[in-house]
């Protein structure tokens, strides 16, 4: 008979195989599901895996970050299994369960085309041949329509969680989101609204709602950064058209 000894080691919750063992585990046992396959379907790579079941914790507060979008130089940097960690991780932000391998392969073996997308009914993860990666719940305020309220002198836009106040408003200008074929009038000559979105990497699915001020029915400002802070509102002073 062999002696069995006990690992000290096997009760230190710094170690992620015991808070497995221990804390996600009997849950997934408890919810009737096949842990072995659970884990291997998701994460069966080469290399160790950094798991985040926090998306089972009901007890975990709500957040108000509906999408995330990843850079280009941080996705293209990253090699598939990397890849795999940083979607899951972002997924289980917006209370998501990791994808399947097989979907994160299906989205992996469409980068050769100008985008790839990946969608079930609540959420979207679509990139960009540039490798910029959008991961965009269903439910998302980029999804809903914008609010306007008006005022004697001013105009107040919500959409996407954000608010933008115009001041010195009259009958001529209003707010709407773009009709196809529109062209925007610069001190240069005229450009179309999807050429603007094009440059601004403006994912096609979210053109139709990012507001855009109109005078006299004309655009003559895209509020891009009520989308993005990081980009400008175009152009970045208003041109108004004769």
């Amino acid at each position: 008979m062999i002696p069995v000894f006990e690992d000290e080691s096997n009760e230190n919750q710094t170690f992620k195989r015991n808070r497995i063992r221990k804390e996600i585990l009997p849950i997934l046992k408890q919810e009737n599901i096949n842990f072995h396959k659970f884990y291997w379907n998701f994460h069966e790579w080469e290399t160790e895996q950094t798991l985040d079941f926090s998306f089972l914790d009901s007890s975990r507060p709500e957040k108000t970050q509906d999408f995330f979008h990843i850079p280009a130089q941080t996705s293209n940097s990253l090699n598939k299994p990397e890849l795999k960690r940083v979607l899951d991780f972002y997924l289980s932000l917006l209370r998501f369960p990791p994808l399947y391998r097989s979907a994160f392969e299906n989205f992996v073996n469409q980068f050769a085309k100008d985008r790839a997308q990946f969608e079930t009914k609540d959420y979207l993860i679509y990139r960009e041949k540039t490798g910029v990666i959008y991961l965009i719940r269903k439910d998302s305020s980029l999804f809903k329509p914008l609010e306007i309220h008006t005022k004697a002198d001013s105009m107040e836009i919500f959409w996407n969680q954000k608010k933008r106040k115009i001041t010195s408003v009259t009958e001529e200008i209003s707010v709407r989101t773009q009709n196809p074929g529109e062209k925007i009038e610069m001190p240069f000559g005229k450009k179309e609204l999807s050429e603007v979105f094009r440059e601004n990497r403006i994912p096609y699915f979210l053109r139709d709602y990012i507001p855009i001020l109109y005078k006299k029915n004309l655009p003559i400002q895209i509020l891009l950064s009520m989308f993005d802070p990081s980009l400008s509102d175009y152009p970045k002073s208003i041109h108004n058209p004769k």
